[in-house]
């Protein structure tokens, strides 16, 4: 599920995300996101390296129980391709907290890298 969000952010992301400010690439993913009906993304914080955003209404995981794993690697496939196929560089999301782990949205590092 992972490596299919990343293919579906290569082909989508250079069509609505035109450069790589960071918030012109959250802005874009933003507007992805809304389109597919994945979920309502928000920007938590942005370093050099990370990125964290939370997903709310994410289709993957709302409402979901708590089963004590995360299971949104759909999402987190199609976040970090988005930021790899506009920055150029290699880049790895890792969610942090799903429903699946009993939070009320998800949330995720995208971590790139140096090159």
């Amino acid at each position: 599920m992972y490596r299919i969000g990343q293919e579906i952010a290569r082909e989508v992301s250079p069509e609505i995300i035109k450069n790589d400010n960071p918030e012109e690439i959250f802005d874009g993913l933003s507007k992805i996101f809304e389109r597919l009906r994945i979920g309502l993304l928000e920007l938590e914080a942005f370093k050099e390296d990370v990125v964290k955003i939370s997903i709310y209404e994410c289709v993957s995981c709302s409402g979901m129980s708590n089963i004590g794993k995360t299971v949104c690697y759909f999402e987190g496939g199609l976040m970090a391709g988005a930021y790899e196929v506009i920055t150029k560089r290699p880049a790895f999301a890792i969610e942090t907290k799903c429903w699946g782990t009993g939070y009320d949205h998800c949330e995720f590092d995208i971590r790139l890298k140096k090159v």
